[in-house]
């Protein structure tokens, strides 16, 4: 099962500008895993600032260079997300609109994904199925 987790991780990050869909478990084990990485260099991060140490050099660097490279994957994952649902990714600036808009956007990423093909690409779930067969 861990296993399944980082392989899907891996595979949203290696498909971050690829046009795709994702299904809406494999979004949320990815958001998962992120905050699993991301929380602890953070939380170690502020804790170690309050000391002005070497230390909260370091895991501020650990921290910025995490953000960095996962503000392109995010953004590529949440398209991806609202593509599965047939929306475009110009519908997360829905999240610029305050407090309705990430509401709504939140919304769309728990609502089922389309269940046949849409102009994005075929249906997640049907390709998961099909690879596991073979």
């Amino acid at each position: 099962m861990l296993n399944s987790l980082f392989n899907n991780y891996i595979s949203i990050i290696k498909g971050t500008f690829k046009r795709r869909r994702i299904s809406r478990i494999n979004y949320w084990q990815f958001a998962i895993i992120n905050g699993i990485i991301g929380w602890p260099i953070y939380i170690s991060f502020i804790y170690t600032n309050s000391n002005n140490n070497q230390v909260s050099s370091v895991f501020g660097l650990l921290y910025f260079l995490f953000v960095i490279i996962m503000i392109p994957v995010g953004i590529s994952a949440n398209i991806a997300r609202l593509n599965d649902i047939g929306k475009s990714g110009w519908y997360l600036l829905w999240n610029l609109l305050p407090f309705v808009g990430p509401i709504l956007v939140f919304v769309k990423y728990c609502t089922k994904g389309n269940q046949f093909e849409n102009k994005y690409g075929p249906n997640p779930l049907q390709i998961n199925n099909n690879n596991s067969q073979i």
